[in-house]
């Protein structure tokens, strides 16, 4: 499960003590919990912060960093952030083709995402020609449209009972609808 954080949320000093109890009252295990927070929301010099995102991770909680290029994006903040996963900005991926010169963006951010070790998803993905695209530059994970329209909340559980795989059999699908809420495996 994927949560998004306001800045405000990280820059809270009780945080990680907040996030600990929540696991524990809801039992939810804290490998299965992604924390997301857009690139604006920490700055590199941010010491406190930094140290609650590490502590995040002991946890055995996810950080991701979400809407990745769509602010302003330095660089060397991608290796002073404890974070695992880099999610491309949609605004990057809803219009990438196949061919062409539309995934070079989306292509380059994955690369750089990759060399300190990130795990790469692309946002807003809509369609087979987006997903393919991604999947040809490195990115593992999308999120959008693709996997499902949104639902309610009662109609989660039977979505998941349906379309849920394992994940290699998520690589090689191409057909709509298959995966999970978590980001699909491409």
């Amino acid at each position: 499960m994927s949560v998004n954080l306001w800045p405000k949320d990280l820059g809270k000093p009780n945080f990680v003590d907040r996030v600990q109890r929540l696991i524990g009252a809801h039992d939810v295990r804290a490998d299965r919990l992604e924390l997301e927070f857009t690139e604006g929301a920490v700055a590199a010099d941010d010491t406190a912060t930094l140290a609650r995102l590490g502590q995040i991770r002991e946890l055995g909680v996810t950080v991701a960093i979400d809407e990745f290029g769509s602010g302003y994006s330095n660089m060397a903040y991608l290796t002073e952030i404890p974070a695992e996963v880099i999610k491309i900005d949609k605004g990057f991926v809803q219009h990438v083709q196949p061919s062409g010169q539309s995934g070079f963006l989306p292509g380059m951010i994955a690369d750089l995402a990759h060399g300190p070790g990130f795990r790469v998803v692309g946002e807003g993905v809509e369609t087979t020609d987006a997903c393919d695209c991604l999947r040809r530059i490195g990115c593992t994970q999308a999120q959008g449209h693709y996997s499902s329209d949104p639902l309610p909340v009662g109609a989660i559980t039977d979505w998941l009972k349906a379309h849920a795989k394992p994940p290699r059999e998520l690589r090689n699908s191409g057909s709509r609808n298959s995966g999970s809420l978590r980001p699909r495996r491409i």
